[in-house]
């Protein structure tokens, strides 16, 4: 009895304590999305060497990166991007993201263009629901550029236990700390971590064509119809709210080619039990996912995964973004995004997509 009430009153003063002063900066409580707004961020001594040494990330009164709304804003043709990681490129100082370049480039051939980064780092497709539908919806924007799938892989059902510990984090703080520290151990045993890659260092592994395809079925078992559904709900929501979707393939630096910086066969580096041949197989299926559905929705798909050189001149890592790297998807992104724009919205045209 006398544990069970210490327990008890531990826990209500831990309670008391989060509500008063949280010291930890979290962008999930429970099903719901926090925004940080108005925040800057200062990153000095960044351990990414590929990156600057000072980063300066900025969030604005909406809680995305990118310039205020401004106050006419459906006078003007609006663009948000949503993602991951590679989208809110959060490592990435403010005017060097892929969508700050993308946004000034499009800015010399349409008047009154506006673009902002909505990418929460972590984030898949059931996160971008919840953001779509809290936030992104509400502001009614022209476009929505989705770039996804990296962080499709493996998402399953949410567990009775799961489900059960989000709707308590929502009224709880001790649950809410519980449940993300959870995400982030969880992020943690799956190689989602912060750190830039040597890949000279990199070991090599091989894997037998029977593991290869016992591994790509169990994705096709058990997660890629989860996606699939996922994916037609953010398409549905977009559509349901006047905002046009664009869906952008997810890129990475495994695959069967070598790494023309380091002559690294990307093929056969290990990331994790497998290597980057499987590992981009893998992640084939589900941008295989992303362009049929996209087909059958009539959806606008840039296939920045192929697109995109296999090079670690534009990787820190095996998911994330150089410098070079978000300038590079840009050029890539505006080549396809421009004449879309042109033909859709010939109003707002102001000159030739060069």
């Amino acid at each position: 009895m006398l544990v069970l009430i210490g327990c008890i009153l531990s826990f209500a003063i831990l309670e008391c304590f989060l509500r008063i002063y949280e010291p930890f900066e979290f962008r999930m409580k429970g099903d719901k999305i926090i925004l940080p707004v108005n925040k800057k961020y200062i990153i000095k001594d960044n351990r990414l060497k590929k990156l600057d040494k000072t980063i300066i990330h900025t969030k604005n009164s909406l809680g995305f990166r990118g310039q205020e709304p401004p106050a006419d804003f459906g006078d003007y043709l609006t663009i948000i991007t949503v993602g991951g990681s590679t989208t809110e490129c959060f490592f990435i100082s403010d005017g060097k993201t892929w969508p700050d370049i993308l946004g000034e480039k499009l800015k010399h051939n349409f008047k009154k263009m506006f673009i902002n980064n909505a990418g929460i780092t972590g984030h898949s497709t059931s996160g971008h629901i919840v953001l779509m539908e809290n936030h992104v919806a509400k502001l009614k924007p022209t476009i929505v550029l989705f770039l996804i799938g990296r962080n499709e892989i493996g998402q399953g059902r949410k567990r009775g236990l799961q489900r059960n510990m989000a709707k308590m984090a929502s009224y709880s703080e001790v649950f809410a700390l519980s449940q993300n520290i959870y995400r982030y151990l969880r992020a943690k045993a799956i190689g989602v971590v912060w750190r830039e890659v040597n890949l000279e260092e990199s070991e090599s592994i091989e894997i037998s064509k029977e593991a290869r395809e016992r591994i790509k079925q169990e994705h096709k078992d058990n997660y890629l119809n989860i996606y699939e559904m996922k994916l037609r709900k953010l398409i549905r929501i977009s559509k349901e709210n006047g905002i046009i979707p664009v869906i952008i393939t997810q890129p990475t630096l495994f695959g069967n080619e070598i790494d023309d910086v380091t002559n690294v066969d990307l093929s056969k580096i290990k990331w994790k039990n497998v290597n980057g041949a499987l590992a981009w197989e893998v992640l084939e299926l589900y941008n295989g996912v992303t362009k049929k559905v996209a087909a059958n929705e009539g959806v606008f798909v840039i296939d920045l995964a192929h697109e995109l050189e296999k090079s670690s001149r534009y990787f820190y890592d095996f998911d994330h973004y150089t410098n070079a790297g978000a300038q590079r998807i840009s050029e890539i992104i505006y080549k396809r995004l421009c004449p879309f724009l042109k033909e859709n919205f010939r109003e707002y045209s102001s000159g030739n997509c060069e």
